[in-house]
């Protein structure tokens, strides 16, 4: 079994997790996943026969949905079934989890979807609210870069890692409460996958060409940061701002920030949920409370990029003043 750290839990699987660094086994296992096997009598076909609780609106090339998931009537386990043949099964208690596919299913595909709407949603079942957003520590927070697919968050978290501010997580940002602590941050994958064009956004010219890609059909590359001290925190840290990257533009001005008020700043929390709609209404409210928590003790921001990689160090710099700024106003409102 090969051991994991990731998001405050230890991770032990039967099979190696392509492009993460194991860890050394430091207690007793959160997760167990056996991949590559169902348990012994589940009927992925008789499970299926009933309404999924939640089918995505995207469908792919034949209408079938990307993702379904069901939930047994009897076990109360969750059944993901993803559109390339994959299934993972969770089971109620978020202590086991088991995967099955058919054959032509990469293992980058396999731990791809893994790290993504699966472990969110174990993170969820544990009481953790996930967004789809990128995390970096500047003076000892947690700032997060919330946003929609190609607004920039990998590539603004790795050129923050490039200037000494360590990249937490990557794509999925993960806060839990804490007691005695309040609200903490918790460290991700130490990696960041970014597309061709960020690659070269964030490390020049023919960065893409050398840095291995991680999913081949999604054509991303893959930055391992374990291998590079100093780019990666280990540690939970309190929340920061939070920032709403726009679409890059050619606006002079850019980059540029926007302070949203409290009620603008939770519907973006709301919007940058990770598999919210996946949950049912018992998780969905707790997540609320807690998205609630996050806007009532963070600042949130709307950030205007350029899409001038010349300007990328003087967005980081933008962020960093930013966030200084924020601090004592962020240490009164946690209280």
């Amino acid at each position: 079994m090969v051991h994991y750290q990731l998001y405050g839990l230890e991770v032990v699987s039967d099979r190696v997790l392509t492009g993460l660094a194991p860890s050394d086994a430091s207690r007793e296992p959160d997760v167990v996943c056996r991949l590559g096997q169902l348990p012994a009598g589940f009927d992925v076909a008789e499970l299926q026969q009933q309404k999924p609780g939640y089918s995505s609106r995207i469908l792919d090339a034949q209408g079938v949905p990307i993702l379904r998931i069901w939930r047994h009537c009897s076990s109360g386990d969750y059944c993901f079934q993803y559109c390339e043949g994959l299934t993972f099964l969770i089971d109620k208690a978020s202590g086991r989890i088991w995967a099955q596919w058919i054959d032509g299913v990469s293992d980058e595909l396999v731990t791809a979807f893994f790290l993504s709407q699966v472990l969110a949603f174990v993170l969820h079942l544990r009481g953790c609210v996930c967004f789809h957003a990128s995390s970096v520590v500047i003076e000892g927070r947690a700032v997060l870069f919330a946003g929609n697919p190609g607004r920039g968050k990998s590539s603004t978290a790795a050129a923050f890692a490039e200037r000494g501010c360590p990249v937490l997580a990557d794509d999925v940002s993960a806060l839990r409460s804490v007691p005695g602590a309040g609200l903490l941050a918790l460290p991700g994958p130490a990696r960041v996958c970014l597309w061709p064009d960020s690659a070269e956004f964030v490390y020049g010219p023919a960065a893409a060409e050398e840095l291995p890609e991680f999913v081949p059909w999604e054509n991303k590359r893959l930055v391992r940061l374990d291998r590079s001290p100093g780019k990666y925190q280990r540690e939970p840290a309190p929340p920061g701002p939070v920032f709403r990257p726009a679409p890059r533009g050619d606006d002079p001005a850019a980059p540029t920030i926007e302070p949203l008020d409290h009620a603008e700043g939770l519907l973006e929390l709301l919007i940058s949920g990770f598999v919210s709609s996946a949950l049912d209404s018992e998780h969905r409210g707790r997540e609320f409370l807690l998205q609630a928590e996050v806007a009532r003790t963070a600042l949130v921001r709307r950030l205007v990029p350029s899409s001038d990689p010349k300007k990328l160090g003087q967005l980081c710099e933008l962020v960093a003043n930013d966030v200084g700024a924020a601090s004592l106003s962020l240490a009164g409102r946690s209280r």
